[in-house]
């Protein structure tokens, strides 16, 4: 079931604290509609009572999708300075959950979903795309090395991220996402089999294997040194 409680969020441009439901966790296959926000933009959004600005606070909920195979610790961006032990936390969680210290029937259903951890909204919508177009999230994370090392003036900035914003049978559109604002900077396209070409070829299995190794399956693990504990 879907999990949510009401809460006071103060508005990031007025300070006024608004009641927003809160997720704690998500369950698509029962509320379809709450998937759909996710990846239209709008859940979780509040409208402030004073200044009219819209906003939403950083996720921090469990999704469970069983048709999809997909089961997602979406967690706050800040978070991610510490995604090695977020790692450990998330992988806790799945194991009381749908791994092998939940119970026989959550077990069953545990054994049918990829376990993953994403880090702001734009990392979870991405996971949802991918699952939902069939694709392989290793191959898809490969495919932005790939790109990053191909198109000229692609460098990760700090608050942007590469993520895979719709996909088709043919083409697999990327974007430049600002985290804070959502906003997609600059989009472009790329062929469906080059996706394929990555998750089946033997001269990508090193990368793949270094992509693979948890459920933090994501560029940024390359790019960011978790801070140390207690930091």
């Amino acid at each position: 079931m879907s999990m949510f409680t009401k809460l006071p969020v103060a508005c990031p441009n007025c300070g006024t604290e608004n009641q927003i439901d809160i997720f704690q966790s998500v369950n698509a296959d029962r509320r379809p509609d709450l998937k759909a926000a996710i990846l239209e933009g709008g859940f979780q959004v509040c409208t402030c009572t004073n200044c009219a600005a819209e906003y939403r606070p950083d996720p921090d909920f469990n999704y469970l999708d069983g048709k999809a195979g997909l089961w997602v610790s979406a967690r706050p961006i800040p978070a991610l300075a510490n995604w090695d032990q977020e790692i450990l936390k998330a992988s806790d969680d799945f194991a009381l959950a749908y791994g092998d210290r939940a119970g026989q029937a959550a077990r069953e259903i545990g054994r049918g979903l990829k376990a993953r951890i994403t880090f702001g909204w734009p990392a979870v919508r991405e996971k949802i795309v991918i699952a939902d177009a069939g694709l392989d999230d290793v191959a898809v994370e490969a495919v932005k090395l790939v790109i990053l090392q191909s198109r000229a003036g692609n460098i990760l900035e700090e608050g942007v991220e590469l993520r895979l914003i719709q996909a088709d049978d043919e083409r697999l559109t990327f974007g430049w996402i600002d985290v804070a604002s959502n906003d997609i900077r600059q989009s472009f396209a790329a062929q469906r089999a080059l996706h394929d070409a990555v998750r089946d070829g033997e001269d990508w299995a090193e990368t793949r294997a270094g992509l693979s190794g948890d459920i933090f399956v994501d560029i940024q693990r390359n790019f960011i040194v978790p801070e140390p504990a207690g930091a």
